[in-house]
């Protein structure tokens, strides 16, 4: 009987890192490549309110899918507001590309936000996802910082964890 418990840990223990191994694999091939964003300007127009500096030498870009609920969403965009607000740097840009399950609920609660600081596209046909090939990541690697040339330079969410924004700040504070 303790046999077949030490053969289930060691299959456990097996699978677990080729699962590991798959992500660092996906990961890998992920940096460096181009994400389109030139679908942007025809889905949300030639706004200044939104787009703000075009001249970003990085963007930070993330995607909301349609798993989280319109509250979270609404308190992951305060989140991404204030934290362009403490960055005080007009070389970084922030994109949210959201897919919400209700553009309803969603509009009527962002309505009240101040949102000056980041390009909000709401994108309910997932074309971010078909147009730069990302549907196989998933929510795995749904936040990117790009590059001038809009290239994979940092894979993360720099709001969900502090590890990943020091990385960021470090990488663009080096750059220039």
């Amino acid at each position: 009987m303790n046999k077949n418990y030490l053969l289930l840990a060691v299959l456990v223990m097996l699978m677990n890192s080729s699962c590991i191994d798959s992500k660092k694999h996906m990961i890998r091939k992920l940096y460096g490549k181009t994400i389109n964003l030139t679908w942007i300007t025809d889905y949300v127009g030639q706004s200044e309110e939104f787009i703000g500096n075009s001249d970003n030498s990085y963007l930070i870009v993330t995607k909301i899918d349609s798993s989280f609920c319109t509250p979270c969403t609404v308190n992951y965009l305060k989140a991404a507001e204030l934290f362009m607000e403490q960055l005080n740097n007009d070389d970084i840009g922030f994109i949210c590309i959201i897919q919400p399950k209700s553009l309803v609920d969603l509009e009527n609660d962002i309505k009240n936000l101040n949102l000056s600081k980041l390009l909000l596209v709401l994108d309910q046909s997932d074309i971010y996802s078909k147009v730069n090939h990302l549907e196989q990541y998933n929510s795995l690697m749904s936040s990117f910082l790009l590059n001038q040339d809009s290239k994979i330079v940092g894979i993360g969410d720099p709001l969900r964890n502090s590890r990943v924004k020091s990385i960021f700040m470090d990488f663009v504070g080096n750059q220039k």
